[in-house]
Order: structure tokens, then C-alpha cells, then sequence
């Protein structure tokens, strides 16, 4: 059994070299830059990620880059992002901080939106609508 072992160490440990970047890349609200890199392939859902994840710092810097003139793969989804970075950092004011926002508001979107198959085919315009859809039925409900 220790040379079984053996063998299978070395796959086992890019496996969990990869695992552990993709959770710290999901926990610090890099997951869509992490695909991006990998493959430049980047799930729907996960552009909320940096949303429902991300320090107030992220969320400014990206809310101030300029897509207006899309460059690279990727900058429409970044625009669309950059938008909605900045109605949920105007979003933490009422609920007293950007991490009761996450908690009570962006990480339930950011889940709803990785367990739907539709958003696969979504364009950043319909990206966009949902999430703020997301945000202002909760911010509703919240009120009530």
C-alpha cells in the first residue's frame, strides 16, 4: 500500500494545489480572475464573486477602472462589473457595513446564480439586471 500511495501523491498534490487556489481565489473575491487566467473561461455567477467576496478597497478599485473602451476578452463582463461595484458599495451604507451587504444581500445572489444552468448564456446586460434585480428585492424585504 506505500507504493500505491506514493503514486498517486504527486497527482493528488496538484489536485490539492489547484483546489486550494480556486477556495482562496472564492473567498477573497478573485474567482472570476483566477478562471479568466486558467483558461479564460469565466462562469456567469462567478462575476458576482468579487461582489459578495471583496473588500471595499476591490470593489472601489474596480468600480473606478474605465472599460469604455474594451480592449482584452473579458472587459464587457469587467464594465458590467465595474457598475455593479459601485451600486453595492453605495448599497453598504444602509445596511451599516459593505459586510452585512455581502452577507444578508450579494452571497445569496452569488449562490442562486451558481446553481442556475440559464445564466450560462447570459450577456453582461442580463447579468447586471438580475443582480441589481437581486439587490433591490432584498434591500426590500429587508425594509419590511
Amino acid at each position: 500500500m506505500g507504493a500505491e500511495m506514493r503514486r498517486w501523491s504527486p497527482r493528488w498534490s496538484a489536485t490539492r494545489g489547484r483546489l486550494i487556489a480556486e477556495c482562496e481565489a472564492f473567498v477573497t473575491g478573485q474567482l472570476a480572475e483566477l478562471c479568466e487566467q486558467r483558461d479564460g473561461s469565466v462562469p456567469v455567477w462567478a462575476w458576482t464573486n468579487l461582489l459578495a467576496h471583496g473588500s471595499e478597497e476591490q470593489l472601489r478599485r474596480a468600480h473606478g477602472t474605465d472599460y469604455r473602451r474594451p480592449t482584452a476578452p473579458g472587459d464587457h463582463w469587467r464594465a458590467a462589473r465595474s457598475y455593479v461595484a459601485g451600486e453595492v458599495l453605495a448599497l453598504a451604507v444602509p445596511f451599516g457595513s459593505l459586510q452585512q451587504a455581502q452577507r444578508q444581500v450579494l452571497v445569496p445572489i452569488e449562490l442562486e446564480l451558481a446553481g442556475s444552468v440559464e445564466v450560462n448564456c447570459w450577456s453582461p446586460k442580463q447579468w447586471v439586471a438580475a443582480v441589481l434585480a437581486g439587490v433591490s428585492e432584498r434591500s426590500r424585504a429587508r425594509r419590511h
